[in-house]
């Protein structure tokens, strides 16, 4: 039991620590205010708020939108028997992937461009798509991401950042070849449909959650180590 406190206590300390690190994070992007695109300045951590644009968009593979990320989650509907013969239908995951190109936001003062490799993406919800029995996908589905089974039902929930949704970047300012452009440096890198006071109460939360288990965690393990001397 000894080991299961010493554990529980490193964990708990861990969280504590995390949490710490998320309290920084947070106070870093209060401190850095959006501003006009044509404020920004190369070698700083930067905040725009702006609206997607993209020459060659991709496409959602369900939902069929125009956009410069996607996520999805395909599911397949199985059939299990239990031990009495009872039967019951459940949801297995069958493939899941993402997807994402360099983008613009655009102000009323300005665009700039948009590197997403690394970044965390916070993606707004498209919703479920349904494929039932004997519906047969067109042929880019059908080809890119599954072999349909006409037997058998398929869910799919897609998340994107569309052609023409606001959106929050908070990342490094570098000049590139052609002009400005915001990536991945030192800091942290979001790109989230969410504004910017909605990213750090998000932030603000986690931090606040993780400590709470992290102190549980230490209080706990404390606790189970005390015990097991005894």
């Amino acid at each position: 039991m000894i080991w299961t406190g010493v554990i529980t206590l490193l964990v708990g300390a861990l969280f504590v620590y995390l949490s710490g690190k998320k309290k920084e994070k947070k106070s870093e992007m209060a401190k850095t205010k959006s501003g006009p695109v044509k404020e920004i300045i190369e070698g700083n951590q930067v905040e725009v708020q702006g609206k997607i644009t993209a020459d060659n968009p991709l496409q959602t593979p369900f939902s069929k939108q125009d956009c410069v990320y996607y996520e999805y989650e395909l599911e397949k509907e199985v059939e299990e028997r239990d031990k009495e013969g009872r039967i019951t239908h459940n949801w297995e995951r069958v493939k899941s992937d993402e997807e994402s190109i360099p983008f613009f936001v655009e102000d009323e003062t300005g665009k700039v461009k948009i590197l997403p490799d690394k970044a965390k993406i916070e993606a707004r919800s498209l919703g479920e798509k349904f494929i039932g029995r004997g519906e047969s996908p067109d042929d880019s589905i059908m080809g890119k991401i599954f072999n349909f089974v006409a037997n058998d039902n398929y869910r799919a929930e897609e998340s994107a950042l569309s052609l023409g949704l606001q959106v929050y970047v908070y990342g490094q300012a570098v000049k590139t070849s052609e002009d400005m452009a915001i990536q991945k440096g030192e800091g942290d890198f979001i790109i989230s449909y969410k504004t910017e006071e909605q990213v750090e109460k998000s932030v603000g939360q986690s931090a606040a959650v993780l400590k709470v288990l992290g102190y549980l965690g230490i209080i706990g393990g404390i606790a189970l180590t005390v015990y097991s001397f005894f």
